[in-house]
């Protein structure tokens, strides 16, 4: 599904007897979300099927912001000079797609982000911003003892700070 070739990469930490396993990818923005949706799947199947362990953290941009009629929206008219009714729709179909995700792929699943599916990690010039970035935690062994968003303007995206402990040791 990837039309850009994007793959992840893994990688095992820990010790031999408790491994930690970090999966970072960056689904492809072309595909749509049916595109992404099968990238998704492909990443599960790998790392299951590769590193059966019970530590793991898939993370990356998933490019959850918009939805397609989102990009088609007037772009030219100046970010001061926009009018509200845009800026609000852009801004609604950029949580929709995040919160999807959240709904249909993490929340039945033992994955959980503690940044919220609402949150912004990604702005583009004001045109475009929502939640592209993902922490997913197994929830199963992990827990996030700390989490924060780092200084806007150093990139479209934010940076991501997310430290985890084991469920056990807390």
């Amino acid at each position: 599904p990837s039309l850009g070739r994007r793959i992840a990469q893994v990688v095992e930490c820990g010790s031999e007897d408790d491994p930690l396993v970090v999966v970072n990818t960056h689904l492809e923005v072309h595909g749509g979300e049916l595109g992404r949706l099968a990238q998704w799947d492909q990443i599960k199947s790998y790392v299951t099927g590769h590193h059966p362990v019970d530590r793991l953290v898939i993370c990356g941009d998933f490019n959850t912001s918009n939805h397609g009629i989102a990009r088609i929206l007037p772009e030219s008219i100046a970010p001061g000079n926009r009018s509200d009714f845009w800026t609000k729709i852009k801004k609604r179909l950029g949580e929709d797609a995040a919160q999807m995700w959240q709904r249909t792929e993490f929340d039945k699943s033992r994955f959980e982000d503690p940044l919220s599916a609402k949150a912004s990690t990604h702005s583009a010039a004001g045109r475009q911003s929502g939640k592209l970035d993902w922490v997913l935690i197994d929830n199963n062994t992990l827990e996030s003892t700390e989490n924060h968003l780092g200084p806007k303007g150093l990139s479209d995206h934010r940076a991501r700070f997310v430290k985890v402990k084991n469920k056990k040791e807390v």
